[in-house]
């Protein structure tokens, strides 16, 4: 996602990853529920900001954004801890993450965050090192729980189900039934696609979590609802998931398929840290297997 550094009239580019250990602090996630929402309706929109993730933030001054996360984090929290916290504190909260963590360099935290780095060396030239995608794709994975910040990470993705005509017919209707899609450029073929799919992906592949967290009655949760939902009117269908009799067909399915797709990420995605990682980084990487065995 590219994001402008007003000061020097210049754009960034800044990659973002599935969570390794929480869906509800995935981006993705967010995207896929924002998506199940009606958030890619374009109904009213301009031509200018119809391709835009968050049309409405247009008219929106800087000032407000800030109140506006203020106030929305605050509702959701315990009244006696509100004062504590403001906007500034996902900032604090994810330079905190970055700087503990033994994988990340220091430069690299720098180019995460945004801050110039110039270890005594050309300002400029170190300026241009850091604008790179590849700079800050480390303190992301760090952020995103990954304990090796070095690796090439694989999003969540559908690739586990196979290619079988009935899978992938049926993972085609669910993402169109999920998402009402009014955007160009997340249309079938275009260069943004892969935002949609891997948003669907998280979301399915996080729904038995989720109705986890929603017990006793996930059924009334309305995320929980609107996946259910979708899945019923795609009837999505998988040969290689067995019949249960006096459960949905639509619901075992996809069951089945968030299980299959967390494993999937999970293996695609292991918690080892590198072989070169200092001893304390490889002892809390056998700790983390450890605890996901």
């Amino acid at each position: 996602f590219d994001w402008s550094i007003i000061k020097q009239t210049e754009r960034q580019c800044m990659l973002f990853f599935c969570d390794r250990l929480l869906y509800c602090l995935c981006p993705f996630f967010a995207f896929g529920v924002y998506f199940l929402f009606g958030g890619l309706r374009r109904d009213g929109c301009s031509d200018a900001t119809k391709d835009f993730i968050f049309p409405h933030l247009h008219n929106v001054k800087k000032e407000s954004v800030a109140a506006g996360l203020t106030r929305d984090m605050r509702a959701n929290m315990p009244q006696a801890e509100q004062h504590r916290f403001t906007s500034r504190s996902t900032r604090k909260g994810g330079m905190t993450d970055c700087r503990m963590h033994p994988d990340l360099s220091l430069q690299e935290e720098y180019a995460r965050s945004g801050h110039t780095y110039a270890p005594g060396s050309n300002n400029n030239a170190e300026g241009y090192i850091e604008s790179t995608p590849a700079m800050n794709a480390p303190g992301g994975l760090a952020m995103a729980g990954y304990v090796n910040c070095h690796i090439v990470p694989v999003p969540y993705n559908f690739s586990c189900l196979g290619e079988d005509d009935l899978v992938v017919g049926s993972v085609n209707r669910l993402i169109s039934e999920m998402f009402v899609n009014d955007v160009p450029e997340l249309q079938y073929g275009k260069p943004l696609r892969r935002l949609l799919i891997t948003s669907a992906a998280r979301l399915v592949g996080s729904f038995n979590e989720l109705l986890r967290d929603v017990a006793p009655e996930p059924t009334k949760h309305d995320i929980v609802l609107k996946i259910m939902q979708a899945a019923q009117r795609a009837k999505i269908d998988d040969k290689s998931v067995s019949i249960v009799l006096g459960v949905p067909r639509y619901y075992h399915v996809l069951k089945a398929w968030s299980s299959k797709i967390k494993v999937d990420f999970n293996s695609n995605n292991p918690m080892k840290p590198p072989q070169d990682a200092a001893l304390s980084q490889q002892i809390v990487g056998l700790g983390n297997l450890i605890d996901s065995l």
